[in-house]
């Protein structure tokens, strides 16, 4: 939970769909966290780390 707070926190937008945004933001550790956020409610529904992209 801490990761995805910091995450948050460093977060920009990436797209947007009706009420929610997809946001990707990063940790104090470098990893790279996606979040989709519901503006509606102002609550994050999920969050996921990205690797790599190959």
């Amino acid at each position: 939970m801490a990761a995805i707070k910091q995450a948050y926190g460093t977060a920009t937008t990436i797209t947007a769909q009706g009420e929610r945004v997809l946001l990707e933001g990063a940790t104090k550790t470098g990893m790279t966290v996606r979040m989709w956020l519901n503006k509606a409610t102002n609550m994050i529904e999920t969050a996921y780390p990205v690797g790599k992209q190959w």
